[in-house]
């Protein structure tokens, strides 16, 4: 009986604090009437769980010895479990490193299309300096490490300024930074981000607006860095009830538009109204 009122008293608590933060969202977002019903919700929230500690504290915790004896009875059937979880983790790695093989693919044919192929007299040229630098280059046995180049440098510079924003991994467990490629020629990125999930499709759909100001603001101060273009990665279900990631949200914004926000008083809302070829998922609709 302690053991269940203390994961019902754990689920209130982390409802009480989901709450509390749609709350302060609400309240951001100057929807006072929604933000006082979300902490009224949080209010009560914290006096269940009151309640349920107090009732809680009149039963009393299995002893070490009948916990010790039960964990003896069910070693052998967590071993067992627990190589069957190991398969099933092998089993999703590869499904996700096939996964992830296509989607970078489906990236590289992207950045192939939106840059503009040098011209012949640039190649012809590029291929006669390399011919010139493989005569007069003695060759050697020992390795040399080679030098981060400036646009090597600018992509670290971008993925520092995503992982100390949104963190390394997103709410779902899986890498925020899905792919980064600079295109030197036309001075752009294209970032691929695994969105956070959120109570609601409409509630992730700002989180995504949330997290998308909070990284441009910091991309925009960049130097060599004069378009952006962002898309937002989250798992969508298709109508065989298989589960992939997708893009749900995408968009392009130049350094001309992002001189021009004042990210004080900027509001997450609207993003779609001050970026270029913005596009979200149907899902977001329904």
């Amino acid at each position: 009986m302690y053991n269940f009122i203390a994961s019902i008293v754990g689920l209130i608590s982390i409802v009480m604090f989901v709450l509390f933060v749609v709350s302060i969202v609400k309240f951001k977002q100057k929807n006072k009437t929604e933000g006082k019903k979300f902490l009224k919700f949080t209010g009560i929230s914290f006096a269940t769980i009151m309640v349920l500690s107090i009732i809680s504290g009149l039963f009393e915790e299995p002893t070490d010895s009948a916990q010790s004896k039960k964990e003896l009875e069910t070693t052998t059937s967590v071993d067992n479990e627990e190589e069957d979880e190991t398969k099933q983790e092998a089993d999703l790695k590869a499904k996700e490193e096939e996964d992830q093989v296509a989607e970078d693919k489906a990236l590289a044919d992207e950045i192939a299309k939106q840059v503009a192929a040098k011209p012949e007299e640039e190649v012809k040229k590029t291929e006669v300096q390399k011919a010139n630098v493989t005569e007069t280059t003695p060759v050697s046995t020992n390795q040399v490490t080679t030098p981060e180049t400036s646009d090597t440098i600018l992509v670290n510079d971008m993925k520092k300024i995503i992982t100390d924003k949104l963190g390394k991994k997103n709410n779902l467990k899986k890498n925020t930074i899905n792919d980064i490629q600079y295109v030197a020629e036309d001075k752009g990125a294209i970032i691929a981000v695994n969105a956070n999930e959120n109570l609601t499709k409409n509630m992730t759909k700002k989180g995504i607006w949330m997290d998308s100001k909070k990284i441009l603001q910091p991309l925009s101060k960049l130097d060599g860095l004069d378009i952006i273009i962002i898309h937002w990665y989250y798992p969508l279900v298709d109508t065989y009830g298989n589960e992939k990631d997708g893009i749900v949200m995408s968009f392009e914004i130049n350094k001309e538009t992002l001189n021009k926000i004042n990210w004080d008083n900027f509001l997450t809302d609207n993003i779609p109204n001050v970026v270029s070829n913005y596009s979200e998922h149907q899902a977001f609709n329904n």
